[in-house]
């Protein structure tokens, strides 16, 4: 069995993240800004809920058998 095989195999854990706070506030570029590595000073009012995924490094796990959390992360 190849390595794509067992990467295949293996189960991500999905961690949800639900922002909460009054309008206007900067729960978005919060958000972006976490998922996209890049902060925008634009400001655009969201109109409705926002859902965003990002792949991070589990850190507890060893260097030698790397694993991914995926954060899903709510913007209501």
């Amino acid at each position: 069995m190849s390595n794509a095989d067992d990467l295949r195999k293996k189960t991500i854990p999905i961690y949800r993240i639900a922002v909460l706070g009054a309008k206007g506030v900067g729960k978005t570029s919060i958000i972006k800004s976490f998922v996209n590595n890049a902060f925008d000073p634009l400001y655009e009012e969201t109109d409705n809920d926002i859902r965003k995924y990002r792949r991070v490094y589990d850190i507890n796990k060893k260097p030698s058998d790397p694993s991914y959390v995926l954060f899903q992360i709510d913007d209501v």
